[in-house]
């Protein structure tokens, strides 16, 4: 009776690789995926937890490791050159689905955490807009691999069945094709996501330290890096060059390397922050809300709500400085905040270095009225005291008393032109109050 199909055939050993080395490794891989998956677990669930954020980097690394157990079982069928079905040829292309699942969750992981750095740079509508921008990023890149996962199961089954050779190379170009796209959206969306990460070393964010977050940028950089590779091995193999087993170790190598860096860079990471207190939490923004309340109460308090010159503001800065402890333990915010007092005043120090590397040039005695300053000093103080309601897209202080000390020398209703001139040599730029 004629064999239709390669389902009925009997079984036959797999061709054996060049060497051990490509079993060896995937191995090694098994493993140190397997252990870096638990240590996010441990990192999510200990009593001072990390991020959130992280627990799609940890299930993306159990997934990997759960991937690589299939793989390193193939590898070593292959090196044993056992016999098997020829059935057996589904199993890779069914595993592979938890490759690229694992791909995702790591990409998107990595991603929510980088962006957690940079979401209080936005306005409310700008977050909105990008957050909604990656999610369209995403979600192509899961299209498309889903088509190139069904695709590629399709293809061993043609295979298995025997349809005929043209559909059997048509669907091989297309799944092909499609594994190409899948491979240069990995490395797009890594590059969105190592792009990220320099702007909030640039930035300088202030919710992890500078050490953890080059270490956060290192472990985009090993990112892109492992989609570059795994884009210039499909590249390969789409040619006439080299065949896919041709480049078989090169990638049991260097892609499970990459991985296993990139892995323990955001493990690093996961430890950082589960070890000292998260700076961009509400706690740490309550304590910095004190700081800008106390700055306000004191301008107003020696200003006599604009109607005098102020000090310099690195010399109130200063002052903030000395009296930190006070503030700390009289403010109603800081008060309620969870964090210790060694915390408070590292969240309050850090918060006065940024304030002074960016305004501590600022003061009242260079002799120019508002008009002059009020283009440069308006915007740089509102953004300090951020203490504004959004209103039809529109800025709106929230305070009567800070608002009538907006005009210059706080004589908002004086008519005459001599009088306001008179003020000039004592005009500091408006301050919002913080609520």
């Amino acid at each position: 009776m004629e064999t239709k199909t390669l389902w009925h055939l009997p079984a036959t050993a797999l061709p054996e690789p060049a060497s051990v080395v490509g079993p060896t490794f995937v191995t090694i891989w098994l493993f140190s995926s397997g252990a870096l998956a638990y240590v996010f677990y441990y990192f999510l669930n200990k009593p001072s937890p990390t991020w959130p954020e992280f627990k799609s980097i940890a299930l993306g690394s159990g997934l990997l490791s759960f991937w690589y157990l299939g793989i390193t079982i193939d590898r070593w069928i292959h090196y044993d050159t056992l016999k098997v079905a020829f059935g057996y040829i589904l199993f890779i292309p069914v595993w592979e689905f938890f490759h690229v699942l694992s791909t995702i969750f790591i990409l998107w992981g990595t991603y929510a955490i980088v962006w957690k750095e940079l979401d209080g740079r936005f306005t409310e509508k700008q977050q909105k807009i990008c957050w909604l921008a990656a999610k369209v990023a995403i979600l192509v890149v899961c299209m498309v691999s889903l088509f190139y996962t069904i695709l590629y199961l399709a293809l061993s089954i043609i295979w298995m069945e025997f349809v005929s050779l043209n559909t059997i190379a048509d669907v091989a170009t297309k799944r092909t094709q499609l594994e190409l796209s899948m491979a240069a959206l990995f490395f797009g969306f890594s590059l969105l996501t190592a792009g990220t990460a320099a702007v909030a070393i640039i930035w300088g964010s202030t919710k992890i330290d500078g050490k953890t977050r080059v270490v956060l940028f290192l472990a985009t950089i090993l990112l892109l890096a492992r989609s570059i590779a795994q884009f210039a091995l499909v590249a390969q193999a789409y040619g006439k060059k080299y065949t896919r087993q041709d480049r078989l170790l090169a990638k049991d190598i260097s892609y499970g390397l990459l991985s296993t860096m990139y892995l323990l860079t955001m493990a690093f990471h996961a430890w950082s922050i589960s070890t000292g207190f998260d700076k961009g939490s509400n706690d740490a923004r309550l304590v910095q809300s004190d700081i800008r309340k106390h700055i306000l109460t004191k301008l107003q308090t020696d200003t006599k709500h604009g109607r005098q010159q102020s000090l310099p503001f690195e010399e109130l800065l200063l002052n903030v400085s000395e009296s930190l402890d006070a503030i700390l333990s009289q403010r109603p915010q800081s008060s309620s905040s969870t964090l210790n007092l060694d915390q408070k005043r590292e969240v309050a120090m850090e918060y006065i270095r940024h304030l002074r590397d960016i305004y501590g040039e600022l003061d009242p005695k260079d002799g120019r009225d508002f008009n002059s300053l009020g283009s440069r000093n308006s915007s740089a103080f509102s953004s300090i005291f951020g203490g504004r309601s959004m209103a039809g897209g529109r800025r709106t202080v929230s305070n009567p008393e800070v608002r009538s000390a907006m005009t210059p020398g706080g004589v908002s209703h004086v008519r005459s032109r001599e009088m306001p001139n008179r003020f000039t040599p004592r005009m500091y730029p408006p301050v919002p109050e913080d609520r």
